[in-house]
């Protein structure tokens, strides 16, 4: 029973520490995004229009008539992991890839509130006119999914190979 004691007490108290570090991190936002860290890892801004900052990266073919990829990652994750999984195909494909942060996640500014449908207007759209993209495929797994899902649905077209959630 002492031992069942001891292992209770020490979840509580993670719980709780956990809970803390959260709520001050919530309350004291986020950190700034710094040029030089955002430069280091190859990544780049593209402003939307309530002025947040989306960070993306680029990879794959430099071409700019080349087809283009946009691939989103899943939770826990940001663009820079989408660029190191997908940067080879890309490039043998002689595809444009560009991946995504989504709110919160690496260089990309939260948004408190937000909701699935707004994705794709808000962040994405910065994103392609940044990149002066007007026609692209789209991918996503896990939490990116669902961004994908939303952008096909509002184009009135969905066919998912291997979309896992």
């Amino acid at each position: 029973m002492m031992i069942f004691t001891i292992i209770l007490g020490a979840v509580v108290l993670l719980v709780w520490l956990f809970n803390y570090w959260g709520l001050s991190i919530r309350k004291n936002g986020m950190r700034p995004i710094v040029k030089s860290a955002l430069e280091a890892h190859k990544q780049k801004i593209a402003t939307t229009q309530d002025r947040r900052q989306v960070a993306y990266c680029t990879y794959g073919s430099q071409d700019l008539a080349a087809p283009v990829v946009i691939n989103i990652h899943g939770s826990g994750l940001e663009a820079g992991f989408e660029r190191s999984t997908h940067k080879k195909f890309c490039t043998a494909l002689n595809c444009r890839g560009i991946a995504i942060s989504l709110p919160g996640c690496g260089f990309t500014d939260q948004k408190p509130g937000r909701q699935v449908k707004d994705w794709p207007f808000e962040d994405l759209i910065a994103v392609l006119n940044a990149e002066g993209v007007d026609k692209f495929h789209i991918t996503g797994h896990s939490q990116g999914t669902l961004k994908e899902l939303r952008m096909r649905w509002r184009l009135h077209y969905i066919f998912l190979i291997g979309a896992l959630a």
